[in-house]
Order: C-alpha cells, then structure tokens, then sequence
C-alpha cells in the first residue's frame, strides 16, 4: 500500500522577509517530493504565501483590510502556482492548484466529490497543490478566534490528511518544534520531541502567531490533535533550516516534535468532531465535565454554565471545560435561544446525547 504523505509550507517558509518566493526552499521541496515519489509515496501540498506574494505584487505595505487581501490573494495565487508549475515542471512532475473553502467539508456530497477528484490526480501523477480561497473566504482574513471556517492552512492541512485517508502530516513554519513555552522569551523552555498524550497541551505556552501568516503554534497544535484523531502522525518543524526536509524523510535523527496518530475513529465521528465546524460551544462544569470523560454520560442541561454564539438544534457545538479548554463536540438538541432558558435546569432533555459526540481525551467514542 502506497504512503500518502501531506506536507505544509508556512508562509515564512514559501516567502523571504523581503516579500520575495524562496526559490532554494521550494527547489528542495521539489525534490524531496520526487524521491519520496520514487519510493512509491503520494504526495500533497498544503501552501501558504499567496496573500503576501500578492502584496508583493501590489505595493501594498503594513495591514491591509480585507478586500485588499482578497485582491492580494487573487494575485498571489497566480504567482505561485507558477513558481510550483516551473519548479516541480523541471524534474518531471506535473501539479494542480487546488483552492478549498470549508464548505467543501461542511458539505458532504461536495467533499465525497473533491476526494474523487483528489484520487484522480494522484493516479495521475499530479502532485495537488492546495490552499485557501482567500478571494471568496473572507471568514479566512479576518482576526484570529473570529473566524468560522478553517482559520488558517494548518487546519486545512489536517482535514486534507485526515479525510484522504493519509499516513502523515508534516507542518513546516519558521518554529523548529514545539516547546514547553514561548522560547522567544523563555530561555528555559524546553523542546519537546514527541507528544502522544494530549492532555500535555494544557501545559504548553501557544499564545500568538507568526509574522508572515495566520496560524501560530495553537493553531499547528489543533491541526495535530485532527491528524492525530484521524490516523495520522504529524511532524512539526522549521521550514528555514536548509535540509530540514531530506531530514524529516531520509535522515537517521529525528527533528522537530512528532505527534503520534491515536486510532482513526468512526466517519461520522470524525465529521462530528473535526470535519463539520462549531457553530457556538457550552461551557460545562467539572462535575458534567468528569461524567462525560468518566461516566460515558451524555451532556444535561443542568451541567451547562454558559452559552456562547447563536445556534439552531442539530447543529454541531464545541463543549468547553470550566477553563475555556474544548474538550469535545457535539451534534446540540436545543437551539442557543432554547437552551438559555434550560441553562442550569434539570430537564428529561439531554443537550447532546452521547452518540452525537465526540470528546478528545479520556473518554470511550
């Protein structure tokens, strides 16, 4: 059986400082993607940089409001796919641009399309390159925690691996792995090499974002959590170092931080708890937080001791520990305006029964 490999590109790694394409780091990219092509592996290319390209491009400096980032992107994409269409053109292998928004998940019948789609490409010899819309995505540009969709190609990325069935994730930013804290400004922060238990995350400084994209370390930490739910390993490393990339695939020592896959859980588990989005989240208390971890109970109203976001019933809610930690999602039996007036009520009503939720940690799906 043919690995499937998915590999992410930061903008800090697809761009220099200057705004200009790293050309030396996508060369390598390049041909990384055709040994481990030659060694039967299929591969998919999550890229950022386009806004920042476009910007380039347009003369636009500093913070942009939206519609000028959308008409950076619109530019941008061009100008890269051309670099990649040269790049990967040189040594033999053809790719394809592909541009995603979250409904292309959200929305069963056009998901189960684009993994036709996918599949296709890839018997083809087509490397996918895939990215955001950022033109028609707006929920994409706006300020990080306010957008609905997937935030950033982090996120994007491990809903690609998991929903093609992929072996790895590899996350190439312009942090070298993930720390115990902020290395920047704690010099005691310590690396940590592998995560294969979840609930250290709780212990991680991941506050901020990088300079040339959307996502920081909270965001690869979240796209590592869906991987690692789905089946797969992710690896997080820098995308700066030169060799970084025939190191993670053909070197003798590990670099960066390996997360490890948990068991791939049920498809509708995995579109309830990664796949179809959060339209709001209850906030629970620790005596309803420790009955669903425990207790495998479903979530009563009694147990909820916030609201927040508007929502109908039947649709798909985070479920947020006293700490503001989500803790799971589920598939919510009331409406957001319903269930305020039930907040901290018993009632015959489960909010959200345990079949329609998935919880992250410390619990039987």
């Amino acid at each position: 059986m043919k690995k499937r490999i998915v590999i992410k590109l930061g903008s800090a790694v697809v761009m220099r400082e200057n705004g200009s394409i790293a050309s030396d780091r996508l060369f390598e990219l390049v041909h990384v993607c055709k040994r481990l092509r030659e060694s039967g592996a299929e591969i998919l290319i999550v890229s950022s940089g386009a806004v920042g390209l476009g910007k380039q491009e347009l003369g636009l400096q500093g913070a942009q409001s939206l519609i000028n980032k959308q008409a950076a992107a619109a530019v941008g994409q061009s100008i890269l796919m051309e670099h990649y269409r040269k790049l990967f053109g040189a040594v033999g292998i053809s790719c394809a641009q592909v541009l995603l928004t979250h409904h292309d998940f959200s929305s069963r019948q056009r998901y189960l399309s684009l993994q036709k789609v996918f599949q296709r490409l890839l018997e083809l010899g087509a490397i996918p390159v895939i990215n955001e819309n950022d033109t028609v995505s707006s929920a994409e540009l706006v300020e990080v925690g306010q957008s609905k969709s997937f935030g950033d190609n982090d996120r994007l990325s491990a809903l690609v691996a998991s929903k093609l069935a992929c072996d790895q994730l590899v996350l190439l930013s312009n942090v070298d792995a993930v720390y115990d804290d902020n290395p920047h400004t704690n010099p005691l922060a310590c690396r940590i090499p592998e995560i294969d238990d979840f609930t250290v995350l709780s212990t991680i400084h991941t506050a901020g974002t990088s300079d040339a994209g959307r996502g920081g370390m909270q965001s690869k930490l979240e796209a590592a959590r869906i991987a690692a739910m789905s089946g797969v390993s992710t690896i997080i490393a820098s995308g700066l170092i030169p060799g970084v990339m025939e190191q993670i695939f053909f070197g003798d020592e590990q670099c960066g931080t390996l997360i490890r896959s948990c068991r791939r859980m049920a498809e509708r588990k995995h579109w309830i708890g990664l796949a179809a989005g959060s339209a709001g989240s209850l906030t629970i208390n620790r005596g309803a937080e420790l009955a669903l971890l425990q207790n495998n109970a479903s979530l009563l109203p009694v147990g909820i001791i916030g609201i927040n976001g508007k929502f109908e019933a039947r649709q798909t809610v985070g479920i947020l520990s006293e700490d503001q930690q989500e803790i799971g999602r589920g598939i919510v039996n009331y409406s957001s305006a319903e269930l305020s007036q039930q907040l901290g009520r018993h009632s015959p009503k489960e909010a959200i029964v345990r079949e329609n939720m998935v919880l992250y940690q410390g619990a039987k799906q």
